[in-house]
């Protein structure tokens, strides 16, 4: 039984947790992005709005600091759109990711049947959940 929730709670973060925040934070970014005029030195190294709203939302969701400019994020201070949406990512990837994981798994419990996933295996995930990761589920 182990072994089928911890499957069920790797499946939910590749693929729920990871890539559904990193394909919907890139398309709100770019939505955000085209109403800013795009940074003279993304430009100059022709980087499109859409790599670049991808570059800064995998950024912003690991948390990691990697930018495409020079002077950091900088050439974006009056761009709030672009920080707000940072912080909402950093915030979905880094601290409240427990609680968003915890959710997304109560979610997919409760859609098991119609998903044809393992129900009891969800249910094991969700009642011991420091059998799953110490660090993952806040009990």
């Amino acid at each position: 039984m182990i072994h089928r929730a911890l499957a069920m709670t790797i499946l939910l973060i590749l693929l729920s947790h990871i890539f559904l925040w990193l394909c919907i934070g890139t398309f709100i970014m770019y939505g955000i992005n085209t109403m800013y005029a795009d940074p003279a030195e993304l430009v100059t190294k022709g980087y499109s709005k859409l790599w670049a709203s991808a570059y800064i939302s995998a950024t912003g969701f690991f948390n990691c600091g990697f930018v495409l400019t020079s002077d950091s994020l900088f050439q974006y201070v009056d761009k709030q759109g672009i920080y707000l949406w940072c912080t909402v990512l950093i915030l979905a990837g880094n601290t409240c990711a427990p609680l968003c994981l915890r959710v997304l798994l109560k979610l997919m419990h409760a859609s098991a049947d119609a998903l044809r996933l393992d129900k009891p295996a969800l249910r094991f995930a969700l009642d011991n959940p420091r059998l799953m990761t110490t660090h993952l589920f806040s009990t």
